[in-house]
């Protein structure tokens, strides 16, 4: 008798043993549980704040992109200008570059605003110029031969940039048909906004990229009709191209 006792009382020690075990078990899932619980909101509080601290960054990127084109509002750049003979010999060669590039192609193009109305008369270079140099490059063709550096030009006046920009096409359409090289005139844009024109002419979605006072403008090839401002230099496409 005593020893069927012994054996139950066995069992019930084997059995609150169990009991313990379980209990202690699901006492630390539940710690387990709570623990995970804590770092999932961590994770997603660290999430958000990631997504914040990138917009913030991007705003700041945009800032000092937008601050940067505004500095360059009074410049352009005139690329494939030939080196003539004259600058090459010449101990002040940007001043040559200069005056052959007012002389043959600006001039012309401000005596074509003057006649639309654009500007009341044609500057001078010293009045519509205020400064004009060759950039740095090392920029070459497909066969390797270097292409001309770009002549950067500073006006004097925000009206004589805007002028060039809107009557140079007609102009240097005409100059060409009278031949010899003739030389593209663009904005002076910053690294980050050409950058982005590169993406956008790479996207088999978009039919045309260009600029207006340093904002992107772009049509897509579905709705080449409709003309859309690009938000930023720093904006993902997809974004932007919905």
């Amino acid at each position: 008798m005593d020893t069927m006792f012994k054996g139950a009382s066995t069992v019930e020690a084997k059995l609150d043993i169990i009991m313990a075990t379980l209990v202690e078990a699901l006492e630390e899932n539940r710690k387990y549980k709570e623990e995970i619980k804590q770092l999932t909101i961590k994770v997603s509080t660290l999430e958000k704040d990631n997504i914040n601290t990138k917009k913030e960054l991007r705003h700041v990127k945009e800032s000092a992109n937008r601050y940067e084109l505004s500095a360059r509002s009074l410049t352009v750049r005139i690329l494939g200008l030939p080196v003539s003979q004259e600058e090459a010999t010449s101990s002040e060669r940007n001043k040559v570059a200069v005056k052959n590039a007012y002389d043959r192609f600006l001039k012309p193009i401000f005596n074509a605003a003057k006649a639309k109305g654009h500007i009341s008369s044609v500057p001078q270079l010293t009045t519509a110029i205020s400064e004009g140099f060759r950039l740095n490059t090392n920029a070459k063709d497909k066969r390797g031969n270097p292409y001309p550096a770009p002549l950067l030009i500073k006006f004097s006046d925000k009206t004589f940039r805007t002028a060039i920009f809107l009557c140079k096409r007609e102009v240097l359409a005409s100059l060409k048909e009278e031949g010899g090289p003739i030389p593209i005139i663009v904005e002076d844009l910053t690294a980050a906004t050409l950058a982005k024109m590169k993406e956008l002419k790479d996207d088999e979605r978009i039919e045309k990229v260009w600029t207006t006072e340093g904002s992107i403008r772009f049509t897509l090839v579905a709705d080449p009709e409709r003309v859309r401002k690009f938000p930023g230099a720093f904006t993902p496409l997809n974004e932007a191209i919905k």
